[in-house]
């Protein structure tokens, strides 16, 4: 705060952001969803830049329960009873309804909306979803109904984190469901590779942006929905060539188009980008996409880039040391970011990691480091790594750990 006025304009602006929102929840009945749903986001988005994640994590999920009736994916068990009049035209959803559920799903994939990652369960990733079809009349129109599935798929890998513990009909039935969305994302990559084709003569430069991070987006499920189910992490090392087409599409994407905003409530690429960091265990493109978080300057959603990648990269050290004499990480030293503790005053993350594979007894392993929170992790410092993993030398490093 800059001063005592400060602090009390903050203090005031808060208190009547409160008081709007409980207005707004005891007439609910009167207000439209798309209403709902615009002040719900814009109330998100403030608690999200003010840094409050606990007021967020809240806010979304009392946005979800205010919205249940209006959102497509979210499970009607119970409200099938209470039929819903059919929306005026003013209060269809159909063009922006995929980021609630967006916004909820991908703070799960963080230790800081706590609520989120138990939230994945509201999402119902059984629910139909239309396939592009051949000749779609225009971007915008695929971009629409590519978020809507890009939403639920997100919300399939999310729900089988607990994959092993299921009955063995639902693991059949998740089995089929990943099958189904294969199937769907080779549609979709067609339909991507038709617009491609025709990008040069009659695609405008904003929807050819839109039309990259589709690419990125996609990429991005096809390797996370292949592997989804393997608990060990070990089959992420079969796409080591997706993760470099992943990693090219993103370096392409940041070349061309540099986003000038500072927070968006979509993901472009730093999820993907993350995703490289965490899941690729060939050394040189997992740091090679380190170095481009590192010069991302906007956040997406709950994902600021040198928090998230900073937790990311203590997974990665642990991992990074382990390597055997081939270069290889075992499956007994592959650990994932599980939860975080703030220390403000003396501005440290405690991060606490979970190994991939159980103990001999089929209990969990966690292991917990402090990170300073001014201070990204250099992990080829550590391991004694001298390679340049500067972007420019993308195809030189491929292929190499």
């Amino acid at each position: 705060m800059a001063n005592v006025h400060h602090e009390a304009a903050v203090r005031h602006y808060i208190k009547a952001l409160i008081l709007f929102r409980n207005r707004l929840e005891e007439e609910m009945d009167k207000q439209s969803p798309r209403s709902l749903f615009i002040v719900s986001l814009l109330l998100i988005t403030f608690e999200l830049l003010q840094g409050d994640m606990k007021s967020a994590d809240s806010l979304i999920t009392r946005s979800i329960t205010l919205l249940k009736h209006a959102l497509k994916l979210h499970r009607q068990e119970g409200l099938a009873q209470q039929i819903q009049a059919p929306r005026p035209l003013e209060d269809d959803m159909e063009d922006m309804e995929h980021l609630l559920p967006l916004i909820s799903i991908m703070g799960g994939y963080t230790p800081f909306l706590l609520s989120q990652s138990s939230n994945i369960q509201l999402w119902d990733t059984t629910c139909g979803m239309d396939l592009p079809h051949a000749g779609q009349s225009s971007i915008s129109k695929l971009d629409i109904q590519w978020n809507k599935f890009h939403a639920l798929a997100v919300a399939f890998i999310g729900a089988t984190m607990n994959f092993q513990t299921l009955p063995l009909p639902q693991q059949r039935e998740t089995e089929q469901q990943k099958t189904l969305l294969l199937a769907q994302l080779r549609v979709w990559q067609t339909e991507f590779d038709s617009w491609c084709g025709a990008g040069k003569t009659c695609v405008e430069p904003a929807h050819m942006r839109t039309l990259q991070i589709m690419q990125i987006q996609h990429q991005t499920l096809l390797i996370c929905v292949s592997c989804c189910l393997d608990a060990t992490d070990m089959m992420y090392d079969d796409f080591e060539a997706e993760f470099h087409v992943l990693l090219t599409r993103c370096v392409k994407y940041l070349r061309e188009s540099r986003p000038t905003y500072l927070f968006t409530l979509s993901t472009s690429i730093l999820s993907a980008l993350l995703v490289v960091v965490n899941r690729c265990r060939v050394h040189n493109i997992r740091m090679m996409a380190a170095g481009i978080i590192r010069q991302i300057q906007w956040r997406e959603g709950a994902w600021e880039p040198a928090l998230m990648l900073n937790g990311k990269l203590g997974g990665v050290l642990m991992e990074e040391r382990s390597r055997n004499e081939d270069g290889f990480v075992p499956s007994d030293c592959r650990w994932f970011w599980a939860a975080t503790e703030w220390e403000v005053g003396r501005k440290q993350l405690i991060a606490t990691y979970a190994r991939a594979a159980p103990d001999a007894s089929g209990q969990p392993v966690n292991k917990t480091l402090v990170l300073d929170t001014d201070k990204i992790i250099d992990v080829c410092s550590d391991i004694g790594c001298r390679l340049d993993h500067d972007i420019e030398h993308l195809d030189l490093l491929s292929g190499t750990r």
